[in-house]
């Protein structure tokens, strides 16, 4: 039943993602979410592939942005 929905809504939307509008004091915090999480996967990645000085300089700047986020 999931697929068939899924389908419908992204033949009548466009997209099957909601990408509505956020409220002005929210969208800082969900962009660097949504940022930190680009970025975990991009790590994830570099990891698979061994590319470990890329995935080191994408640790460090995660745990910046997560440190920044958190303060």
């Amino acid at each position: 039943f999931r697929e068939k929905l899924e389908l419908l809504i992204k033949r009548i939307q466009g997209v099957d993602t909601h990408i509505g509008k956020v409220p002005k004091r929210a969208e800082y915090s969900l962009r660097i979410k949504n940022e930190i999480k680009s970025m975990k996967a991009q790590l994830n990645e570099a990891i698979q592939k061994e590319e470990f000085e890329k995935a080191a300089l994408l640790r460090d700047r995660i745990k910046e942005l997560e440190n920044r986020f958190n303060a």
